[in-house]
């Protein structure tokens, strides 16, 4: 038979996870990292529009910052001169280098992953990126986004752990099994 069957506690109840077979294990196995986040910028333009640049301008900044990520803007919201920003973005913990099937692999890989963020937001790199891409595509975007002046992680936090079976010939994808989700506040950032 050789399989395993995974169990979770909720609620004081056991409830069956995933099941693999020896052969998934010798397949191999992707584990994807589901985050969800909430990035505030703020801007001195008195302008109320979004343009269909911004999504785009903030995609690729925060992909250069959550590198391995695939980052994808959800939503834009405007509450006063504050754009709000909700993105989300999967990594695959293999390539990180980590084994998503232990806990205290899915652990340290949710620090790195926090740092990323934490590190873009002290260092200034998530703000210069923004800047330099607005620069590069000015036309492309509100003059909320030109006129940026700070940006904020108000959330960042993984939502789901997913495993799935490698093909011979693959090496990503998901589905699986959600995780207790971890919140990270980062602070803020100012512009440059």
């Amino acid at each position: 038979m050789r399989e395993e069957l995974e169990f979770e506690m909720l609620g004081g109840h056991c409830h069956a996870g995933e099941k693999r077979s020896a052969q998934d294990y010798a397949n191999g196995l992707s584990s994807v990292s589901l985050w969800s986040g909430i990035l505030l910028v703020e801007s001195s333009s008195s302008s109320l529009t979004v343009a269909e640049g911004d999504s785009k301008v903030l995609e690729r900044a925060l992909s250069g910052v959550l590198r391995t990520g695939v980052v994808r803007i959800n939503s834009l919201e405007l509450v006063d001169h504050e754009l709000k920003v909700s993105f989300s973005c999967s990594f695959v913990l293999e390539k990180l280098g980590y084994e998503g099937l232990y806990s205290d692999e899915i652990e340290k890989s949710q620090v790195e992953i926090q740092s990323m963020m934490t590190d873009a937001m002290s260092s200034g790199a998530l703000s210069v990126l923004l800047h330099d891409s607005i620069r590069l595509n000015p036309s492309s975007v509100s003059s909320l986004m030109s006129q940026m002046k700070s940006t904020t992680v108000s959330t960042f936090q993984m939502i789901s752990i997913t495993h799935e079976v490698l093909s011979k010939s693959s090496h990503s994808s998901s589905s699986g099994s959600l995780l207790d989700s971890t919140d990270l506040n980062v602070g803020s950032e100012e512009g440059t």
